[in-house]
């Protein structure tokens, strides 16, 4: 039975690693527009609709970030909002 629980926990643990996510704040101006890829900066992110969006708009990007590499890879990132700074 304790052996059960030991095992059961772990698995408990190794699960909660796996499930990392973090939310980064991106703010800057809109260099770069392609489709539904949108550069801030000189980070680009995925959007829904990148046609509502201007080069030289500043806007401030909240992303959740699934991964806990260093790397920016856009098809890493979920946009949860961005809001538009000067319209």
């Amino acid at each position: 039975m304790r052996s059960t629980l030991i095992l059961l926990c772990m698995c408990f643990m190794l699960s909660a690693c796996s499930n990392h996510s973090e939310e980064i704040r991106l703010s800057g101006e809109i260099t770069r527009i392609e489709g539904d890829m949108v550069s801030i900066g000189h980070n680009e992110i995925i959007v829904k609709d990148g046609d509502k969006f201007k080069v030289g708009q500043q806007v401030e990007a909240v992303l959740i970030d699934h991964t806990s590499t260093e790397a920016w890879t856009p098809h890493e990132y979920d946009v949860k909002n961005i809001q538009i700074l000067n319209e």
